[in-house]
């Protein structure tokens, strides 16, 4: 047994402070916490029952899937199922709660039997004992309560999320992934033969690639086991392939250094030929500073009189007239509106010669009689101005 478990005492003080110490909190109720960490292999019998922490076990691993699954749930709100349940299943796995125990120092509380944990058995035990304290402390304080310590006590301090969700889990998909790649047939084969240890069965699984046996595992569930024969015969077969292999994995050439050397020869070329552009430019850019430099301002100024006089005159003449402003618009616009109100006299006639009727009328009354005389005038006129020849025959009559 553990130095440990004899110095735990009948009353559990020790037990308390060490839980204390570990979880932050007192516990309530001991004898919850003492089954919590007593293996099978040392169970004790009371009427036929056999008392150990399987039971709590059963609980706290239930507890544990809930708040992680409620955990992750709110931590990526973007992710879809695949991803969650294969998250939970890295943090809640046997081989990621026996590390999280062991960081814990929970290990240190454990009872069992030492002589069959020093010959390489309960490879679960110290992660076991972490589901079962999970489970003790829900009926000790509550769901709520046993939420807050597993999300602060065991997550937030003794689990790195990011690192999880970055590592590699699933080893069983990975090797069927690479069979699959290089067009093998991996198979998953459980021996019929039973097998037990302190009670229990164990399983064992052998996995074969194309009828050659690569590795086996013993656990207590198929599942486990496969996942452990598939992680040891990744590590031991596929790692040395893909480190061997490492260009056509990555995508690369087989002869890395004739590629590397022509990568080189590459990037030389291209610094050559920035180079010689900008060699190029500096000598354009002092060929034109020095041009400037020895013109002479004299003979710029005759240059300019030269292209005058020799350029034709229309490119000198032939200046388009300038557009007509707004305001000579407006003013074009009035005067053609107002020109027709000029040209008639009557528009412009002063009031003081209107005011003139009275002499006329009068002078119209007082001579009646004469309006023949005046009505032959014009006969006259016309007629010496149509037919003169007739005027000069009249005249010589009378």
């Amino acid at each position: 047994m553990w130095k440990l478990f004899r110095a735990i005492g009948s009353d559990g003080r020790d037990l308390r402070r060490a839980i204390k110490s570990i979880l932050g909190f007192t516990p309530g109720n001991i004898f919850l916490y003492r089954l919590a960490f007593r293996h099978r292999s040392v169970s004790m019998v009371t009427n036929g029952y056999r008392r150990n922490n399987e039971r709590l076990e059963f609980l706290g691993d239930a507890v544990l899937d809930l708040v992680i699954a409620d955990y992750l749930f709110k931590k990526y709100p973007t992710r879809d199922e695949g991803f969650l349940t294969e998250m939970r299943s890295k943090i809640v796995s046997r081989a990621s709660l026996n590390k999280v125990s062991q960081h814990m120092g929970l290990h240190k509380l454990i009872q069992l039997d030492k002589a069959s944990h020093n010959h390489g058995g309960f490879k679960s035990v110290d992660g076991d004992a972490l589901e079962a304290l999970v489970g003790a402390i829900f009926l000790d304080k509550g769901f709520l309560f046993a939420k807050k310590i597993i999300l602060e006590r065991i997550v937030g301090m003794h689990m790195d999320v990011d690192n999880i969700e970055q590592r590699d889990w699933n080893y069983k998909s990975k090797l069927i992934d690479w069979c699959q790649r290089e067009r093998k047939k991996a198979d998953f084969r459980v021996d019929p033969t039973k097998q037990r240890e302190a009670g229990k069965r164990l399983y064992k699984v052998e996995v074969r690639v194309d009828g050659e046996l690569w590795a086996t595992a013993l656990e207590h569930s198929i599942k486990s086991a496969e996942q452990l024969a598939a992680e040891n015969a990744y590590k031991k077969m596929v790692d040395p392939w893909l480190e061997a292999h490492a260009y056509k994995h990555a995508g690369l050439p087989e002869n890395m250094e004739a590629e590397k050397r022509r990568i080189e020869h590459l990037r030389l070329q291209k610094i050559q030929k920035r180079k010689e552009a900008a060699k190029a430019a500096a000598e354009a850019e002092a060929a034109v500073e020095t041009a400037v430099e020895a013109m002479p301002e004299v003979a710029a100024a005759s240059a300019v009189e030269t292209a005058v006089e020799v350029a034709p005159a229309p490119a000198v003449i032939d200046v388009p007239a300038p557009a007509p402003t707004v305001e000579a618009e407006i003013k074009t616009a009035l005067e053609l509106a107002f020109a027709p109100v000029e040209t008639f006299a009557p528009v412009e006639i002063e009031p003081t010669a209107i005011a003139e009727p009275t002499p006329v009328a009068e002078v119209a009354q007082e001579e009646p009689a004469q309006e023949p005389a005046t009505l032959e005038a014009p006969t006259s006129i016309s007629a010496e101005l149509a037919f003169p020849e007739e005027v000069e025959e009249t005249e010589a009559e009378a």
